[in-house]
């Protein structure tokens, strides 16, 4: 099995009166340069799945684009379907950056070296698949040690970081863990964390 450099874990749970999860992320690899999006459908139950499917498909159909690039594709690909809200990553190991770009209600936060500060992205307002706005795109350069939280709005944006991290650091079942602390039981909730090897 191959090892790549990154290591990512993450959870997802559908709404609680649902079986489809309307949420979804995915994971490309391409040389040195890890793509990796969260996608939510619009509402929750099968026409969220659907639709978080076809942005998955479309995504994983691409070469290494540019994130804002993937979003476009994805907004032609969602046409006629309820439409998503989406982050996008790339995350270029040999030249030790990260390029963000994201519409609708998803969030990032990266914890950038040992010292500990933080750095929120921003996410425009809009729908993918019907009212994709200008994507404005964010490029970090990557110290040694970084950690990338990735979380869609079905996680209450309460948690501290920092308590997070250390509790990842002695759990093997995190991701689920922090859905139990975090995610609202009425709609799905996604939540990836990506950090160096």
């Amino acid at each position: 099995m191959e090892t790549h450099p990154l290591n990512i874990i993450a959870g997802s749970r559908p709404h609680f009166a649902e079986t489809e999860n309307g949420d979804a992320w995915t994971m490309t690899w391409f040389a040195d340069i890890c793509r990796i999006a969260i996608i939510d459908g619009l509402g929750h139950g099968p026409d969220a799945a659907s639709a978080s499917a076809i942005a998955v498909k479309t995504l994983e159909s691409l070469g290494p684009v540019h994130p804002a690039e993937a979003i476009q594709r994805c907004n032609l690909a969602l046409s006629g379907t309820r439409g998503v809200v989406m982050a996008v990553v790339n995350i270029d190991l040999s030249k030790r950056s990260l390029t963000y770009a994201a519409i609708g209600n998803t969030d990032a936060v990266m914890r950038i070296g040992l010292e500990g500060q933080t750095k929120r992205f921003l996410s425009y307002r809009g729908i993918v698949g019907a009212a994709l706005p200008t994507i404005h795109a964010e490029d970090v350069d990557l110290p040694e040690s970084w950690q990338l939280l990735l979380y869609t709005d079905g996680v209450m944006d309460r948690f501290d970081l920092h308590d997070e991290l250390r509790a990842q650091a002695d759990s093997q079942t995190w991701p689920e863990e922090f859905l139990q602390r975090w995610g609202r039981l009425h709609d799905d909730a996604t939540v990836l964390l990506v950090s160096p090897r």
